[in-house]
């Protein structure tokens, strides 16, 4: 497994492995955007959000006012994402058969429904390729 050389030993402080090129570009693209919001923060008056200094947080208030708004218009994109961001997103919904009784499941079966690879066979699922772009 990966990792495993460097997993729980004594002086790994944790956080990405070293010359993880995934976290160098997540923190070049949060700087980009902290910079964005500070230039967009600066298109309007400082007294429309005086209360608010850090002008990375004023551009984040100035979107989220216009969310609400657009929201408040009937766009459902904007009343999702406020929806999603004050109760969590909702769980995925299973639709489960009652009329199958469990005795009735074979080993396989159940094994690949706790893969989530439905009611194919063991085999089946072995065979079955990746949906191209899932990672």
């Amino acid at each position: 497994m990966a990792g495993e050389e460097t997993r729980f030993k004594p002086g790994n402080k944790g956080g990405p492995p070293l010359g993880n090129q995934n976290a160098r570009k997540a923190a070049i693209w949060k700087r980009a955007l902290d910079k964005a919001l500070e230039r967009f923060a600066r298109k309007f008056p400082a007294t429309e959000y005086e209360d608010i200094t850090n002008l990375r947080d004023r551009g984040l208030a100035k979107i989220a006012d216009q969310v609400v708004e657009a929201a408040a218009k009937g766009d459902a994109t904007c009343w999702q994402e406020i929806a999603n961001r004050m109760d969590g997103k909702a769980k995925e919904h299973v639709l489960v058969d009652m009329n199958r009784v469990a005795g009735e499941i074979s080993d396989d079966e159940l094994l690949n429904i706790a893969r989530g690879s439905g009611d194919r066979t063991a085999d089946e699922a072995e065979r079955a390729e990746d949906p191209a772009g899932l990672h």
